[in-house]
C-alpha cells in the first residue's frame, strides 16, 4: 500500500517537473473538484471481512492531459502509467494534489482553481483505499470539454480498483508483492466491496478566461504612420 501511494505521488510529480504549457488563442477554465468519500462498514464488508478502524484515503493526486497519454486503465498494468509520465510527459500540463495527505473514509478533500487549457482538457486523478494492499479509486482521461465549450458540471460515482501489484484480500497492507503483477481490475462485486460506490467526484466550473492570440505583425507600431 504504502510503495503503490509513493508510485502515485511520484508520477504526478514528476509530471509537474516534466510538462510544457502553452495555450495561445484559446480560452481557460477554472474549476473546483471535490472528492466525497462514501466507503464505509455497512457496505463495504463483504464476505466476513472486517472493515479497518484506521479507515482513511491516501492522497488525492492526478493531472490534466490530453488524449496522448493514459495514466492508468482496467486491463493493463500499472507501470504504464509510470512509463507514459517518464517517456511523454510533454503530453500532461499540471500536476495535481489536495493539500493534505490522508483523509477519513467518509471524508472530502478538494482541489481548488484548477485551471485548464483546451490543449489538455482530460483529467485523471486518483486515491488510495487505505489500510488495503493495493487498492483505489478514481477516474482517468474525464473530458471537460463538450464540443467547442467548457463542461458546467460532471458529476462521477467512484468504484474499487485493484492495481494488481500486491497479493491479499482484506483490508490489510502486510502482503506479499504480486509476481508476476497483475493488471489493473475491477473490484465490483469482489469482496470486501459489492455494487455500491466508494466515492464521488464533483467538478464544478467557476469561470472562463479568453486568451488572446499572440501576433507578431498587429503588435508593431510605426509612428509617424509611414504612408
Amino acid at each position: 500500500m504504502k510503495t503503490i501511494t509513493k508510485q502515485l505521488r511520484h508520477i504526478f510529480l514528476s509530471l509537474f517537473f516534466l510538462a510544457c504549457f502553452a495555450s495561445y488563442g484559446q480560452s481557460m477554465a477554472t474549476y473546483t473538484i471535490t472528492f466525497t468519500g462514501t466507503w464505509n462498514a455497512t457496505d463495504h464488508s463483504e464476505g466476513g471481512i472486517i472493515f479497518p478502524t484506521n479507515d482513511h484515503w491516501s492522497d488525492l493526486v492526478g493531472a490534466t492531459h490530453n488524449s496522448s497519454i493514459t495514466f492508468w486503465e482496467a486491463g493493463e498494468l500499472a507501470s504504464l502509467g509510470i512509463e507514459d509520465v517518464a517517456e511523454r510527459g510533454d503530453n500532461a500540463d499540471q500536476w495535481l494534489q489536495a493539500d493534505f495527505d490522508i483523509f477519513d473514509a467518509l471524508g472530502s478533500a478538494t482541489l481548488t482553481t484548477v485551471t485548464v487549457s483546451e490543449d489538455f482538457p482530460l483529467l485523471t486523478l486518483v486515491s488510495m483505499i487505505a489500510p488495503s494492499p493495493d487498492w483505489f479509486t478514481g477516474v482517468r482521461n474525464v473530458s471537460l470539454r463538450n464540443g467547442s465549450n467548457w463542461e458546467n458540471n460532471i458529476s462521477i460515482d467512484l468504484f474499487p480498483y485493484d492495481a494488481g501489484t500486491e497479493e491479499g484480500t482484506d483490508y490489510n497492507t502486510s502482503n506479499a508483492a504480486t509476481n508476476p503483477q497483475g493488471n489493473i481490475m475491477s473490484l465490483v462485486n469482489v469482496a470486501p466491496f459489492n455494487t455500491k460506490k466508494v466515492a464521488t467526484l464533483n467538478i464544478n466550473l467557476e469561470s472562463v478566461l479568453s486568451i488572446p492570440t499572440n501576433d507578431f505583425k498587429t503588435g508593431i507600431k510605426l509612428s509617424p504612420n509611414p504612408t
